[in-house]
């Protein structure tokens, strides 16, 4: 399945095919790495895990960071994406 299809099954306006770590910062751009997130379902939705994947573009792409410490923040980022993005959000934001 490509990309392209796996984001078809999505429905308009429902929800969005998302990646577990964006490809802008550093994740696959591989259809194994999709899943289909709502727009409105309780609290924790697509546009609020949108405002941390911004969050975590800013911070690792930001020209005063070191290598070292961009290298940290993206390892940070992908744990934390990976395990559970909400304790990561609440690092950052208070909870929605």
């Amino acid at each position: 399945m490509t990309i392209r299809a796996a984001r078809a099954r999505c429905s308009a306006g429902a929800v969005k095919s998302i990646t577990s770590f964006r490809a802008r910062c550093g994740g696959a751009d591989d259809v194994r790495n999709l899943w289909p997130e709502p727009y409105y379902n309780g609290t924790w939705t697509a546009t609020i895990k949108d405002k941390l994947e911004a969050r975590a573009h800013k911070d690792v792409c930001n020209p005063l960071v070191s290598d070292e410490d961009r290298e940290t923040l993206l390892a940070k980022f992908r744990r934390g994406f990976m395990r559970d993005w909400e304790q990561l959000y609440l690092q950052y934001y208070p909870a929605p």
